[in-house]
């Protein structure tokens, strides 16, 4: 009759009548908010890749509200309130410390989702660091995959030698190697104090 909720503990013999889960039998659907949330997080890439961070941070904090649970959301809105992912003010980290640390114990002990995981470990270690633990900072970073273990370097490893596939991640990761070397070498030159800008352009 519309009058009244059913006890709690009769929700799952309803739904099993019904055929249906419990989310359904409580008007939550799980696919449509999956696509609402990966509408907002690409919409969120999007605003950040145009450099419309104002519009980027309302976005993401408006989600943060909707979608308090999401990790993909947490995620993002943790690094929106340090300004992204190469944060180097540790005065942006400890004045935002305890909001972080408990986004990124959450994220640790929750999600299953690897790489939000990986994510939240480098903001762990940023936040220790910033607060002068080093030492802790740096027992995180060592939980981290090496070089070695990374996907592209066991996709090489597994085919055969000579084989296409094998000579295609080869290349790859040589060419991806190369990449980050270069962007090393700039970065080296760019933070050395004492040479004047025109020779380091």
């Amino acid at each position: 009759s519309g009058a009244s909720n059913p006890d709690i503990t009769l929700l799952i013999p309803i739904s099993r009548i019904f055929d249906i889960s419990v989310d359904e039998l409580l008007g939550y659907d799980i696919v449509k908010e999956k696509c609402e949330i990966d509408k907002i997080l690409n919409e969120y890439s999007l605003l950040t890749a145009n450099g419309q961070n104002i519009k980027a941070k309302e976005l993401i904090t408006q989600a943060k509200t909707a979608y308090p649970c999401d990790f993909g959301i947490m995620n993002e809105y943790m690094w929106n309130i340090v300004g992204g992912r190469n944060i180097k003010k540790r005065d942006v980290l400890v004045s935002n410390y305890t909001e972080l640390d408990i986004i990124c114990q959450k994220i640790l002990s929750l999600c299953k989702d690897e790489k939000i995981r990986y994510e939240a470990r480098i903001m762990k270690a940023k936040l220790l660091y910033a607060a002068g633990q080093r030492e802790k900072a740096e027992e995180v970073i060592n939980t981290l995959p090496r070089l070695d273990g990374t996907a592209e370097q066991q996709f090489e490893r597994l085919y055969d030698p000579g084989t296409p596939e094998a000579i295609y991640w080869t290349q790859r990761n040589v060419y991806g190697l190369a990449d980050g070397l270069t962007f090393k070498l700039v970065k080296l030159i760019w933070s050395d104090s004492e040479t004047p800008l025109e020779a380091k352009t």
